[in-house]
């Protein structure tokens, strides 16, 4: 009888698939940008500032500001971003997937609306919607809130027919598993495993001799 059985490879064959499966999942992390982070100023248009921590902005024109530089000057928690274009579609693309996503959003002065997409990479629709805000019914900031129900995302889309404002985003990015590595020692005798049965028809005492060389 062979010193090294069949059964001892399965065994730890499934001992490894156990300590993956077993592996704890890297915690998310949250990522926040209020625009008023060191070096962000008044009348800056966001693009690549955020790169580091792995966001991007693009395809419309976001230009910093603060409320009181509008017209009708509004409060505001420190600086925010006015995408100041007619028929904007803001793009915030992401180096990494996000299972979660919130912001503020308000318009100038008078009520009008923005709409969402959210995307993963492969293009496809995760979620999307209309988000309103009005003044005479929410004086300060409407805020939307995506919880992962659909999946992670990489990219969000804001569109609307006129100019608007937001602030405070906040995504929850989402770490892959860790890789779980397999000991040397037993991949080569999983490969001898796979050649045991060409190995035994034509010489089992060659088999043997291999495998004893493995231990």
């Amino acid at each position: 009888m062979p010193r090294f059985p069949a059964t001892r490879f399965v065994a730890r064959a499934a001992c490894l698939a156990a300590l993956a499966a077993a592996a704890p999942a890297v915690p998310a992390a949250l990522v926040e940008i209020d625009f008023d982070e060191a070096g962000i100023g008044p009348l800056d248009v966001v693009t690549d500032q955020y790169a580091a921590l792995g966001v991007s902005f693009g395809n419309a024109p976001a230009v910093v500001k603060t409320g009181d530089m509008f017209n009708n000057a509004f409060a505001s928690d420190g600086q925010l971003v006015h995408v100041d274009t007619f028929d904007p579609v803001l793009l915030i693309d992401l180096a990494f997937a996000a299972d979660a996503f919130s912001f503020e959003f308000r318009r100038p002065s008078d009520a009008g609306a923005i709409y969402l997409r959210l995307l993963d990479d492969a293009g496809v629709v995760l979620d999307a919607g209309q988000i309103g805000w009005d003044p005479l019914v929410t004086p300060g900031w409407a805020s939307f809130d995506y919880a992962g129900s659909l999946g992670s995302f990489t990219r969000v889309e804001l569109s609307a027919p006129r100019k608007f404002v937001f602030d405070n985003l906040r995504f929850n990015r989402v770490e892959p598993p860790p890789a779980v590595a397999v000991p040397v020692p037993f991949a080569a005798e999983a490969a001898l495993l796979v050649l045991a049965p060409f190995a035994i028809g034509g010489g089992g005492a060659q088999w043997r001799a291999v495998m004893r060389t493995q231990r």
